[in-house]
């Protein structure tokens, strides 16, 4: 799949600011950063941005964001410029976007940017692509999901929709003059499929701070401990399962609790099942949670667990263990390169219920093993900094520009 611009459409294109600054005037970037989703919707893609973002701007790069505006309030921010959207048809949850209002569009067309950065490869990533082949802009495309694991919800047959995924993050990502993905497995994932591009690993960037010194939740009870998920309830996260290993948890130590925190579709459907397992009493489920009310959870805590197989980094698994959360979790990928097993975590055989439910208990009964892996998930946490991201992220778009340069074979 090509979706190189043929070359009669980038001659009709005069008139339009082109190839952004000079290099030689460049002393600090101006970048466009465009995605089908962000805030005030949450997921990993929208807090993977936001993290971004605040690490470009620390380094003092300018950043324009363009990205969907929803039905409900959006946050005012600076920089941030909306485009017309609608609920996509097949999952009312996420947008399609338009290519309008045209004061934004006026915006993206004529500043100088020095590289586009491309978060998705639907409406607004097209938009951009589209944006910066007629410009001649630099752009780097950033595979953080795999889709094609994410398909159920189209009515279509999911080998077919799989294939169309992938075909169509290869083609993008083969326009581009940069990839940069969340892991190595993802990366070896991307470039076995056909991705030409040089590709950068780039972990999204932490701020620990924001997951310590958190103070206990009031629901708190004495005498207990509280097993903790964060993140969305879908399906693809395969909360089913860690419910089943949690029954399994509570019958050796009854006084363990399991805190979720976060919402979605699977919602329903697991707050079902924990009281037809008879986990009604001792589950609690909070729903959408603040990101700053996030650390007093992961201080009424005393473990992670996660048993989703979709993952492109588990960037919620860094957070918990910047909190001093050990992590028990399948090995999958993504998943493999935030925990270190045997140190700050359990990394199980992955569908192996009973060993994930004996190595949750083991933790938990051992105090000096619980220590010792807290303190090792703090210190591999700082690895993860926003300043480390921030600087690689601009090594990648320098990368591209001197790439967007080079003469085509």
């Amino acid at each position: 799949m090509s979706l190189k611009l043929p070359r009669t459409l980038e001659q009709k294109s005069r008139g339009i600011a082109r190839f952004g600054r000079p290099r030689a005037e460049v002393q600090n970037m101006k970048i466009a950063v465009l995605t089908d989703c962000y805030l005030p919707a949450i997921n990993g893609v929208v807090t993977s941005i936001t993290q971004q973002l605040e690490a470009l701007r620390r380094l003092g790069h300018e950043v324009d964001l363009y990205c969907p505006s929803y039905s409900e309030p959006s946050p005012h921010e600076a920089h941030t410029f909306r485009l017309w959207a609608r609920p996509f048809l097949f999952h009312k949850r996420e947008q399609f976007t338009l290519p309008w209002p045209p004061a934004v569009l006026k915006r993206l067309w004529q500043q100088p940017y020095d590289v586009l950065h491309l978060q998705t490869p639907f409406s607004v990533g097209m938009i951009g692509l589209t944006a910066a082949g007629l410009r001649r802009i630099p752009r780097v495309f950033h595979h953080h999901t795999l889709w094609e694991e994410y398909v159920d919800y189209l009515p279509i047959p999911k080998k077919l929709s799989s294939a169309a995924s992938v075909s169509l993050c290869r083609g993008l990502a083969n326009t581009c003059q940069g990839v940069v993905t969340p892991s190595e497995e993802v990366r070896q994932r991307f470039a076995e499929q056909g991705v030409r591009t040089p590709i950068s690993v780039i972990p999204t960037g932490i701020d620990a701070t924001l997951f310590r010194d958190g103070t206990p939740r009031p629901e708190s009870e004495p005498n207990t401990e509280i097993i903790l998920y964060i993140g969305r309830l879908a399906f693809e996260k395969s909360p089913e399962v860690l419910l089943r290993v949690y029954q399994r948890i509570h019958q050796a130590r009854p006084q363990t609790r399991f805190w979720w925190v976060g919402d979605g579709p699977a919602r329903a459907a697991l707050e079902k099942q924990a009281q037809e397992q008879g986990m009604g009493e001792v589950c609690r489920f909070f729903g959408f949670v603040p990101r700053h009310e996030l650390k007093d959870f992961v201080a009424s805590a005393c473990l992670f667990m996660f048993t989703s197989l979709t993952e492109t980094q588990g960037l919620v698994l860094l957070e918990a263990q910047a909190g001093g959360l050990p992590v028990v979790a399948f090995v999958a990928s993504g998943v493999n390169e935030a925990v270190l097993s045997g140190r700050t975590g359990y990394l199980i055989e992955t569908g192996n219920e009973e060993l994930m439910a004996d190595s949750a208990v083991q933790l938990l009964s051992n105090e000096e093993e619980w220590e010792n892996f807290s303190m090792e998930a703090r210190n591999w946490s700082e690895n993860f900094s926003l300043e480390r991201m921030g600087e690689a992220l601009v090594s990648t778009y320098e990368r591209a520009i001197t790439n967007a340069r080079k003469p085509e074979i």
